[in-house]
């Protein structure tokens, strides 16, 4: 319930957080992350 949702939002926020750091320096690996976060949350 409550934990788990502030799970989801502190995961999110730090693969933004992720995301934005690291599209330029190395932007295909910026999506792959984006996109295991994404399938993570949607699995669980």
């Amino acid at each position: 319930g409550l934990f788990g949702g502030i799970l989801v939002i502190a995961a999110t926020v730090l693969s933004l957080i992720m995301f934005f750091v690291l599209k330029d320096a190395k932007p295909k690996m910026a999506i792959n992350q984006v996109t295991a976060l994404e399938t993570a949350i949607l699995i669980a």
